[in-house]
């Protein structure tokens, strides 16, 4: 009597070997489309970040030059920036206080 569970089929071994390339190959381009997406966010993040900091500094500068109007808008700016670090950021904090500072 022969065991059935033993016998060598060639095919399901080719079937089987391709479904284990094909999920790999899956798996190998998702992990790529999670790091390309991950770069495009950080580098977003950090881009939004250099322009919130040349805002804040433009800000500070007008705020102490005495042109509180100009400085106003500017600082506005910078918050619709930093509202999107999100609501733990200290940037937004930060942003918050000149703001008020400059609206007193």
């Amino acid at each position: 009597m022969i065991n059935k569970s033993l016998t060598y089929n060639p095919l399901s071994m080719i079937i089987s070997y391709s479904a284990r390339e094909a999920f790999r190959h899956r798996r190998k381009t998702i992990s790529l489309v999670l790091v390309l997406f991950a770069i495009v966010y950080v580098d977003s993040v950090l881009g939004q970040g250099d322009q919130w900091q040349k805002l804040m500094n433009t800000g500070n500068g007008e705020s102490e030059q005495g042109r509180n109007a100009e400085a106003e808008t500017t600082y506005r700016e910078a918050l619709a920036i930093a509202e999107k670090f999100g609501n733990k950021d200290a940037r937004l904090a930060a942003t918050l206080i000149r703001l008020a500072l400059t609206c007193q």
